[in-house]
């Protein structure tokens, strides 16, 4: 499932209150962003079908909430490019951008869709 939050205050309660979730930042001119979420929209079709790989999707678009990367804890992680991708397990971080672009690099026979598999799992 893909959620848009657009205040600091939902933030921390989201991902408190849910068991895993990728966050993704973004921003709607982004061609690597885009091409990225075709790859995301592949995973949420193969998560709903099979529950016990649930994960919830939340998309920041730094031009529309850059409150949220400002003000919350991604800005510990000093963002400076995008796509950048976070997973989070019952609020803490379990993996950051890093983590995803050592993982692409690991296991480059992997289809981008396998590789985004490999990088959420806790």
């Amino acid at each position: 499932m893909l959620v848009v939050l657009e205040n600091v205050a939902e933030f921390d309660t989201f991902l408190q209150n849910n068991q895993r979730v990728l966050v993704k930042v973004s921003a709607p001119w982004c061609m690597p962003c885009k091409k990225l979420q075709g790859e995301i929209d592949k995973l949420l079709k193969i998560t709903n079908i099979n529950h016990k790989q649930n994960i919830l999707v939340l998309e920041i678009d730094i031009e529309k909430t850059p409150a949220l990367i400002q003000k919350t804890s991604i800005n510990a992680f000093n963002v400076k490019s995008i796509p950048a991708l976070f997973v989070f397990h019952h609020g803490k971080l379990k993996k950051t951008n890093q983590d995803y672009w050592e993982i692409k690099e690991k296991f480059p026979h992997l289809t981008p869709l396998e590789q985004l598999k490999e990088f959420i799992k806790i």
